[in-house]
């Protein structure tokens, strides 16, 4: 049985940009964030964490943005924009943002053991993980409305 969504994933030129797109966002974040707050791994992670949680939170705008337009049935040239968007959101909430959030949830326990990280960047990437959930089942909502 085929997949209707098999199509979504099959192109690697847009995961590549999917993947290179979300890591240049989120190691550019870190990477200033250590320079303004020091170089402690925690600031990196703090920094991070934010920047992932900005991505998903701007997916999850550009859900929304989707969800309203195709509920109004608003014609516009917007869409055209918004598509390319929102197909880069989908690649990146299915193949990148599941990753990440691992990661980062990873990286933030292992520093709360052993370097005593605080606690506020390692709830930031827990939330950021909770919008990549509401970011999957705005996806599937969107969807319907579509068709």
């Amino acid at each position: 049985m085929n997949s209707p969504y098999g199509p979504l994933f099959s192109n690697t030129t847009d995961r590549l940009v999917a993947w290179a797109s979300v890591l240049l966002v989120i190691a550019t974040a870190g990477l200033l964030g250590a320079r303004r707050m020091g170089s402690r791994g925690e600031n990196c992670y703090a920094s991070a964490s934010s920047a992932f949680f900005v991505l998903c939170a701007v997916v999850l705008l550009t859900f929304l943005a989707g969800a309203v337009g195709a509920w109004l049935k608003i014609t516009s040239f917007f869409w055209a924009f918004w598509e390319l968007l929102f197909l880069m959101g989908v690649v990146a909430v299915f193949q990148v943002f599941p990753v990440l959030t691992i990661i980062l949830l990873v990286w933030g326990v292992v520093g709360k053991v052993w370097h005593s990280y605080s606690v506020r960047p390692l709830v930031t990437s827990a939330i950021a993980g909770a919008v990549v959930s509401i970011d999957c089942a705005l996806y599937f909502w969107v969807e319907s409305l579509m068709k």
